[in-house]
């Protein structure tokens, strides 16, 4: 029962996946209809006894593979050029070996060239290749932005499933293992950012909203920060980021970061503009008698200083 089901989803999820993309699938097979129709009309079916077995398994076989492949491309991807592009090669080779497979049941008239030069011209694969290359440059973008979180957290099971960046517990295991490093530990600056009245804003414009607007600003703090910089999520609305930095460097960057946030505007599906409001605090770490208690002290005061400007800002507020 349990295969049933989960065979039963994945064919919704294929069908729900290939929707879109439902135009490049009727193309294949109008095309495929039509080319079938073209030999019969130009040929004779050729008897049983001339029938080759070896290859028509052999060239069926491959033109299979290639429409499982337009539909697993089709099924991942979104629309667009690239996307197209893709559909366009596999479609021509699909085609140019239908015609391959054709040929072991017609018989053409003598002087027709139009099915060897289908199976001959390479533009299917000349479209795959350019899709491939395009393709390539796009892979290098999203890797570029993989490594960039995976330098966050090299731990899978230390990412918060929400926004996909660490959690408070990476937090608290980052911050013990350089407290034992009283030689650097002072350099490491935490930054606790809020979103101001999240509750308010989540009940205005839906919690859908308010959770897409939360990974907006994860996406933004994860382009703004440093490389070796550690993006958190403490908890909530709230984010941490570890810096390693000296003083005035932080507080540059602190600047900068408050800036942007400042102009920063979310819109939600009905295109509303919608622009939140900010608490910010930075306290530098110091030296304890133990590196758990350095770690204790440096979030406490962090917390408390969130909390006293929250209490003072009674509303909207961005604190350098």
């Amino acid at each position: 029962m349990n295969h049933r089901k989960n065979l039963g989803y994945v064919c919704a999820e294929l069908y729900y996946a290939l929707k879109p993309h439902r135009w490049w699938l009727l193309l294949q097979v109008v095309s495929l209809v039509g080319l079938i129709g073209l030999n019969a009309h130009h040929g004779e079916i050729k008897s049983w006894a001339q029938l080759d077995w070896v290859d028509i398994v052999g060239e069926g076989a491959t033109a299979l593979l290639i429409v499982c492949w337009l539909i697993i491309i089709l099924s991942v991807r979104a629309k667009g050029w690239l996307t197209d592009l893709f559909a366009c090669g596999l479609i021509a080779m699909v085609l140019a070996l239908s015609q391959d497979l054709l040929d072991e049941f017609f018989q053409l008239e003598s002087g027709i060239r139009w099915d060897s030069w289908l199976e001959s011209m390479p533009v299917g694969f000349l479209l795959l290749t350019a899709a491939l290359w395009f393709w390539r440059a796009e892979q290098q973008q999203i890797s570029r932005y993989l490594s960039r979180r995976k330098l966050l957290s090299p731990a899978p099971t230390a990412i918060d499933g929400g926004l996909n960046i660490p959690g408070f517990e990476y937090l608290q295991q980052q911050l013990s293992q350089r407290a034992k490093q009283p030689k650097t530990w002072l350099n490491n600056q935490l930054l606790l950012l809020e979103v101001a009245d999240f509750n308010a804003l989540s009940r205005r414009y839906g919690g859908s909203a308010a959770d897409k607007l939360l990974m907006t600003i994860t996406e933004l703090l994860l382009l703004a920060l440093p490389q070796d910089a550690l993006l958190c999520r403490y908890a909530g609305q709230r984010f941490a980021i570890l810096l390693n930095h000296s003083p005035p460097q932080a507080a540059i960057l602190s600047q900068q970061l408050s800036t942007l946030l400042q102009h920063f505007c979310f819109r939600n599906q009905q295109n509303q503009a919608i622009h939140p409001s900010f608490h910010w605090v930075k306290v530098s770490a110091e030296l304890a008698d133990s590196p758990q208690q350095a770690v204790q002290q440096l979030l406490e005061q962090a917390n408390q200083q969130l909390t006293i400007l929250k209490q003072a800002s009674h509303g909207e507020v961005l604190a350098n």
